[in-house]
C-alpha cells in the first residue's frame, strides 16, 4: 500500500471533539465519505482529500490545538497503525514543517529577498522589516494555521501564524538563529 506524503494535521478537542483531521486538499469539496472503523475517508469524486480519525485520546495525548506543524514520529506511527488496521493508505513521516528561518537580504519595492540557507525566496515586502532581520517564512507548499496553502510566494510569518500570540507583527528572531533551519525543530521553542 502506498503512502500519502503531502498532508496537514489539525486537532482541537475543544472545537471538534476527539477528532484528528488529516487534510490532503482543503480546496476541493467532499463529494462522498466512507467509514472504516474509527476512520472516515473523505473523497472528491474518486480522489482522497482527507481523513477524520476518531477516538485518538484513548491511544495518544495531543497537547496542541489547531495545526500540528511538525508531528512527532510517535504520533505518525500511532496514526499509521490506526490507518493500517482499517485498510486505509498510510502517511509518510514529515521531515520539515515548511516554516524556515531566514534572513532579509534585499528589499526591492514589492518583494523582499530572504536567505533560507542554501536557497533564497521572495516574500511580499513588509515595511517593518530591515536588512539583516531574522524572520520565519512559510515556504511554498506549506499549509498555514488558517488552512490556506502557500502557493506563489513564500509567506512572512507573524506570531499569530505560529500560534505564539494574537500579534500580527512579523516575528523577528535572534541574529544567531541559523538560516534554513526548521523553526519547529530549533531548541527552546
Amino acid at each position: 500500500m502506498k503512502m500519502k506524503n503531502n498532508y496537514s494535521l489539525y486537532y482541537s478537542y475543544k472545537t471538534l471533539g476527539d477528532v484528528l483531521l488529516v487534510v490532503f486538499d482543503n480546496e476541493k469539496k467532499t463529494t462522498r465519505s466512507e467509514t472504516k472503523g474509527d476512520v472516515v475517508v473523505l473523497y472528491h469524486e474518486e480522489e482522497i482529500i482527507g481523513y477524520n480519525i476518531f477516538h485518538l485520546r484513548n491511544i495518544v495525548k495531543i497537547k496542541t490545538s489547531g495545526l500540528i506543524y511538525l508531528p512527532s514520529p510517535t504520533l505518525i506511527e500511532v496514526v499509521n497503525n490506526i490507518l493500517k488496521n482499517n485498510n486505509v493508505e498510510q502517511l509518510e513521516m514529515i521531515k520539515s514543517s515548511g516554516y524556515l528561518i531566514g534572513e532579509v537580504k534585499q528589499i526591492n519595492g514589492e518583494q523582499t529577498l530572504i536567505n533560507i540557507g542554501k536557497d533564497h525566496v521572495f516574500i511580499k515586502t513588509d515595511n517593518r522589516l530591515h536588512i539583516g532581520d531574522k524572520v520565519v517564512i512559510a515556504n511554498i507548499g506549506t499549509r498555514l494555521n488558517n488552512g490556506q496553502l502557500v502557493k506563489d510566494m513564500a509567506h512572512l510569518c507573524n506570531e499569530k501564524d505560529l500560534q505564539i500570540s494574537d500579534s500580527e507583527e512579523p516575528l523577528i528572531l535572534d541574529k544567531e538563529d541559523e538560516n534554513g533551519k526548521d523553526f519547529f525543530t530549533t531548541e527552546e521553542r
